[in-house]
């Protein structure tokens, strides 16, 4: 039984193994009073053809945009299809499309509220069968 579990925990790791924002994913925020981590796989998702949902939601620390916007902006480098908004020369909103890889889509949301007045951050990795306006429908 611990091996599957311990099977099921990496592969949603393996999924974005291959991008710059992989690294967030690692666990180090999951003790970080001012994130919270949401990880979903398996039946929950499959009624919207998504294998993999990770995001990271930070308050409180305007600071970790920092650190974040520029792996954002390095994956979103490989993008196929991309939206992007900048506020006063930041990033302040992302969408995504990557490659495929493993035959799934693989999408990249990102969204910094602090650069208008707000108290959010947030990245979001998704990846599966779901197109781009079906995803866009469900955001």
């Amino acid at each position: 039984m611990l091996a599957i579990v311990l099977v099921s925990a990496v592969i949603p790791v393996l999924a974005q193994s291959d991008l710059a924002i992989g690294q967030l994913f690692d666990g180090r925020f999951r003790n970080d009073v001012n994130a919270q981590e949401t990880i979903m796989t398996g039946d929950v998702m499959k009624k919207y053809n998504i294998s993999t949902f990770r995001s990271l939601t930070f308050t409180n620390n305007e600071k970790i945009a920092q650190n974040i916007a520029p792996l954002v902006k390095l994956d979103g480098e490989k993008a196929v299809s991309k939206e992007v908004k900048m506020k006063n020369g930041e990033l302040f909103g992302a969408f995504y499309e990557l490659p495929k890889k493993s035959g799934k889509r693989r999408y990249i949301f990102y969204l910094n509220r602090f650069l208008t007045g707000g108290n959010k951050l947030i990245i979001i990795y998704i990846d599966g069968k779901v197109d781009l306006e079906e995803l866009k429908s469900l955001m």
